[in-house]
């Protein structure tokens, strides 16, 4: 596609040949599979036990971390999406 010419420039293909060659790449919602996305994994090392993670999993309506209100260690479910909400 991009080479480097020998004056340091950089030549870029031309719009015909890059419309729509993404296209193969889209799909519809329904065929987006979110298994393939990363899930929560809780680090016991970094884990403060702040409850984050369950607060924001929980908020926002997916409800894939449990929370221990003993020990306040959170657990991740086989509901996680990998939506990484948790992450932020």
């Amino acid at each position: 596609m991009c080479e480097v010419m020998p004056n340091g420039l950089v030549s870029s293909p031309a719009l015909s040949e890059v419309i729509g060659r993404s296209l193969a790449q889209i799909g519809s919602y329904g065929e987006l599979d979110n298994k393939q996305q990363r899930v929560a994994l809780i680090d016991d090392d970094l884990c403060i036990n702040c409850g984050k993670c369950y607060m924001t999993c929980n908020d926002s309506g997916y409800q894939a971390i449990t929370f221990d209100k003993v020990t306040h260690r959170a657990f991740v479910t086989d509901d996680c999406t990998g939506c990484t909400l948790c992450y932020r």
